[in-house]
């Protein structure tokens, strides 16, 4: 998928309202909310930087970066960087609230790392997680 088109999908999502960007989180998740699993309402500190309920953007991440690597892969990489990326492409983040919602990416990311779903496999640095999914 070429860039501009991905930043695009995003500015539009970022335009749409609570309960069609939902419609939308439920088609990526392949579930409805309220069958999403645990690793999408994780409580982290800065958890509101992003407007939104915390179970939708942690959603829209999981859904992206680690559904997919589920089915491609058995080992992945994420970097920490590209998930707050994304997410900031597609929610509004007040300048004031920006360190909050790296904490909160960061902190979502790690437990994501170390959780249930997946077993840590290295950690090489700081911005990069990988896990190992059992097959």
């Amino acid at each position: 998928m070429d860039i501009p088109l991905v930043f695009a999908d995003n500015a539009f999502y970022r335009q749409l309202n609570h309960a069609e960007q939902l419609e939308v989180l439920q088609k990526q998740m392949a579930l409805p909310c309220d069958q999403w699993p645990a690793e999408v309402d994780i409580e982290v500190c800065g958890e509101d930087a992003f407007n939104v309920d915390r179970r939708g953007w942690q959603a829209d991440a999981f859904s992206h970066f680690v559904l997919p690597a589920g089915t491609d892969s058995v080992a992945c990489e994420v970097a920490f960087s590209d998930v707050l990326r994304y997410l900031s492409e597609r929610y509004w983040v007040e300048p004031d609230c920006e360190k909050a919602a790296r904490m909160a990416v960061f902190i979502t990311c790690r437990v994501w790392s170390c959780g249930v779903l997946c077993c840590p496999l290295s950690r090489t640095s700081r911005s990069r997680l990988y896990w190992w999914r059992p097959p």
